[in-house]
């Protein structure tokens, strides 16, 4: 315990109490649904533009407690808790929208690059391109050990 460097997770009897729009919140999330169709189940979404709707929604799934409970779902089996494809490229644009708006430029390219990636418009690749022979690479190896003889085996 004198090393520990996180706090251990929550049990099920651990679980930060929700209220009722809460529970509604992520029992619509543990069922699949995004985020911005289970924050207009449990609170309305009657008076946000959709940004706005998304903002809230985002920030409500966001909250300590909020994830606790997900990840004791995911943990007990609810596989559609986690994010589907789709609901993970719209919540990096969102993201990536927010960046822009705050002037931080940086940070919306690198959502957009990630986005890319998700949608699979590209793939990072690293090509090593080896010109000496593995004889010729084992030689450098010897030298730079000190001349101690490398064995090879097959």
């Amino acid at each position: 315990m004198r090393h520990q460097k996180t706090e251990p997770q929550a049990r099920g009897d651990d679980l930060p109490p929700l209220n009722a729009q809460e529970a509604i919140f992520v029992e619509r999330l543990g069922q699949g649904d995004t985020k911005i169709d289970a924050y207009k189940k449990a609170y309305g979404g009657e008076g946000y533009a959709p940004a706005s709707l998304r903002v809230a929604a985002c920030q409500k799934s966001g909250e300590a407690k909020i994830q606790q409970w997900l990840r004791h779902l995911q943990a007990a089996g609810f596989e559609r808790a986690c994010q589907s494809l789709q609901q993970r490229i719209e919540d990096e644009m969102a993201f990536g929208a927010r960046c822009e708006l705050a002037g931080n430029y940086g940070a919306a390219g690198m959502t957009r690059d990630r986005c890319n990636k998700l949608m699979g418009l590209y793939i990072e690749r690293a090509e090593i391109v080896v010109t000496s022979s593995p004889e010729q690479t084992l030689k450098e190896l010897e030298q730079m050990l000190g001349g101690e003889p490398i064995e090879v085996r097959h």
